[in-house]
């Protein structure tokens, strides 16, 4: 078996961690899991000496299946996958039938009895970035829950998960240490590179076990579908969040449709409104609008044809369709913005209603929406007789939730903006949640107060 600490995929960036006589894990209070490379049948038989289960799974390729096997008393294998159980009676059939499966790179890897939450696997993940005067800092840190069906997780804060699995949160501080310490480690021994997110589990003992570090993580503030996955975990948030689902098949295209009448389609990274397409049922057709141009196409296969011309090899969210107030036929929305103060508590520091422009239902500055205040923009639209100052203070409380939930997980962020919207009836919806908000619209405001505010918070 090999003694060195960690064993990389160069090509995806990828850090398996080996346990084997590594006493730097001893001394940090986290442990590694012993793994090596599935090549060659001698080492694979030694590893299967050792452990009486083990895991198998693929260093890059994730959509390849992860294998376990077990060993009875009577020197049996058991290999589960996705595809059911397999039962050998000799290691030999055992290692036959692996290699008939596996065309890939894979690891082998001692299986620890990690926690569950509601019988679902969890992995702690703390993003760690290196600053330009060369000092690593946590940045990002939350718990990532396997969903119930492949395509959803559940992304929860530390703090939360550490309430449901009865963990003392004085563990949190030395966490942040001993991470500090493996990413030093991998430092020296390992790829250099400037930010790392190290995955953590959690075993029935409690006992905090490091499993893989990758050096090319995405943040979960710039992805759409990962902050409403953080915000829908909220009781307080649930309500006023869309219905919204990554569009991985046309199935959930068309059940969305089916459910809400009126969807809409929008990139997981998009920004400025770009790529934002709106789909409708009419009583003979499908409606498809983008930007100020409408189509309409008389079957599903017709529609879907022209959605993939548009969408190509993006990905993309479906949501539901939220039939905002109008001002003269045009849709209204309401930009919030919410900063750190002096003390690092969340402020709101301002917020302004957009109005869609003519023939447009998105409300971009971009596309020369309008700019008013909430007063004058909800006295126009006909929600007149909702009481004005609840309304500003649900507003107010709703954004402060959301920043403090997702401030919980990025922990360096200072501002968010979020895109709220009122419906025909006056029920407050988020429809979307920006970690870099555009500002600018507070300058078209006669008073710019709110402009200069933002401004100083910024300075902080």
């Amino acid at each position: 078996m090999s003694s060195k600490p960690f064993k990389t995929n160069r090509k995806k960036k990828v850090v398996h961690f080996n346990g084997k006589r590594n006493h730097f894990a001893l001394s940090s209070g986290i442990s590694f899991p012993e793994s090596i490379k599935f090549t060659k049948r001698d080492a694979f038989f030694r590893f299967l000496s050792n452990y009486e289960n083990i895991l198998l799974k693929p260093t890059s390729n994730h959509s390849s299946p992860t294998f376990q096997v077990l060993k009875d008393e009577k020197g049996s294998y058991k290999v589960l996958t996705s595809e059911g159980s397999f039962l050998f009676a000799d290691k030999e059939s055992l290692f036959t039938f692996l290699t008939s499966k596996i065309k890939t790179s894979y690891l082998i890897q001692q299986h620890i009895p990690f926690l569950q939450i509601k019988n679902r696997p969890f992995s702690l993940k703390i993003k760690v970035e290196k600053r330009p005067e060369g000092n690593w800092d946590i940045t990002e840190k939350y718990v990532k829950v396997k969903g119930i069906s492949k395509q959803e997780t559940d992304i929860l804060t530390v703090k939360e998960t550490f309430s449901l699995l009865n963990l003392p949160l004085e563990t949190l501080t030395s966490l942040d240490e001993n991470i500090l310490k493996v990413v030093k480690k991998l430092e020296r021994k390992a790829l250099r590179y400037p930010m790392w997110e190290i995955s953590i589990g959690i075993d029935e003992q409690k006992k905090l076990w490091v499993t893989k570090a990758n050096s090319k993580p995405l943040h979960i503030k710039g992805q759409k579908q990962n902050v409403y996955t953080v915000l829908k975990s909220d009781e307080f948030l649930q309500p006023v969040l869309p219905q919204t689902h990554v569009m991985n098949s046309e199935e959930v295209l068309w059940n969305m449709l089916d459910e809400h009448k009126t969807i809409i389609l929008k990139p997981v990274f998009g920004s400025l409104g770009s790529g934002v397409i709106k789909v409708s049922v009419q009583p003979l057709s499908y409606l498809i609008q983008y930007r100020n141009e409408n189509k309409q196409f008389l079957t599903k296969k017709e529609a879907f044809t022209f959605l993939q011309s548009m969408i190509q090899n993006q990905t993309y969210l479906v949501q539901q369709y939220i039939d905002l107030a109008t001002i003269e036929g045009r849709p209204l929305d309401l930009r919030i913005i919410v900063q750190r103060n002096e003390h690092s508590e969340w402020v709101v520091t301002g917020k302004y209603a957009k109005v869609a422009s003519l023939g447009y239902f998105t409300t971009n500055l971009a596309t020369d929406a309008d700019v008013l205040s909430i007063e004058e923009a909800v006295e126009k639209s006909g929600l007149g007789h909702l009481d004005i100052t609840k309304l500003l203070q649900d507003l107010d409380s709703i954004a402060l939730k959301t920043a403090g939930k997702l401030g919980d997980i990025s922990l360096h962020q200072r501002i968010w903006g979020l895109d709220v919207g009122i419906d025909q009836k006056g029920r407050i919806f988020i429809i979307e949640v920006n970690s870099r908000p555009g500002t600018k619209g507070f300058r078209k405001l006669k008073n710019l107060d709110m402009y200069k505010t933002i401004r100083r918070y910024k300075q902080l």
